[in-house]
């Protein structure tokens, strides 16, 4: 049962768009949050407040995260309902009363020490009097690094949250320099909790980015990775303006699904910020730009 995602419906079957890992990595491996104002597209909202205007469909979301974790979802950005996992980490989220039309799902977790996993989100349409189902949706890993920035040759410490009792598989890079990719392993606990540390000999100056994704050691459960989190080594992270809103060094659907999830707000805590061009708004302004550097 993996990070991927499986849609169905009773009934007549929803229009499903492309899935991604969206959301930013914002600090210590934290996703893109649903605390900023969303869009009206898939029908608009019915007063400022409301996440989404009243109807008769129904959208659940399930998978694995954290153990206990709060799990928080999202309309078109906008911070819908939330719930908690259990103490292996299942959850499962129902946004009821939802009209009909294309929305932009989004879920997240927060771990026990209050940070933000990456937002996994996804873009269908909601046939009314249908409940459409999101499953196998598994939160991946949070990361924090310190120190930040890190002195070369000194020891880095990372540690996070993951599915319980997984093996935690990172990938560490300078940024821009993809012949310096290396791979650690790192074992979480019932808790979900892991840490590891990295030794920075030979280490050049510069920005790093690590991200992370987990596989249970007895059966099928696992993530995808998270989005990359960005960190210092002799200097601060530099964070650049990027059509790549995930990092994965290529622009391309997921990149387009991230931009569709912040659509019409200022970006939020994406990071990079789906704001491309910084001019407060997501809107076709950035879509030009991420088309020019459209990658495939």
């Amino acid at each position: 049962m993996g990070g991927g995602t499986s849609g169905s419906s009773d009934g007549e079957a929803p229009s499903e768009g492309g899935t991604s890992g969206g959301g930013g990595s914002g600090g210590g491996g934290g996703g893109g949050d649903g605390e900023d104002s969303g869009s009206t597209a898939g029908g608009g909202f019915e007063s400022d407040d409301a996440p989404y205007r009243s109807g008769d469909g129904r959208v659940v979301i399930s998978g694995y995260a954290y153990p206990n974790s709060e799990i928080v979802s999202l309309v078109d950005g906008k911070e819908s309902v939330k719930g908690r996992a259990d103490r292996n980490g299942l959850y499962s989220i129902t946004i009821d009363e939802i009209a009909r039309g294309a929305y932009t799902f989004g879920v997240y977790a927060i771990d026990s020490k209050k940070i933000k996993s990456s937002t996994f989100s996804t873009s269908f349409t909601v046939a009314g009097a249908r409940t459409s189902t999101l499953t196998n949706i598994n939160i991946a890993p949070t990361i924090v690094v310190t120190p930040d920035p890190v002195d070369p040759g000194q020891e880095l410490s990372v540690s996070g949250y993951a599915l319980p009792n997984s093996e935690v598989n990172l990938e560490n890079m300078k940024e821009n320099s993809p012949v310096t990719l290396k791979a650690f392993t790192a074992s979480a606990n019932s808790d979900g909790f892991w840490s590891t540390t990295i030794a920075t000999n030979g280490f050049s100056v510069g920005t790093y980015k690590i991200r992370a994704k987990s596989k249970q050691t007895s059966g099928t459960i696992f993530t995808n990775f998270s989005n990359y989190l960005l960190y210092g080594v002799g200097q601060k992270a530099v964070k650049p303006r990027t059509a790549d809103l995930n990092r994965d060094g290529k622009v391309n659907l997921t990149d387009f699904s991230i931009l569709l999830f912040w659509w019409n707000t200022d970006g939020g805590t994406s990071d990079p910020s789906a704001d491309i061009n910084v001019d407060t708004k997501v809107n076709l302004t950035d879509f030009s730009i991420l088309l020019f550097n459209w990658t495939g």
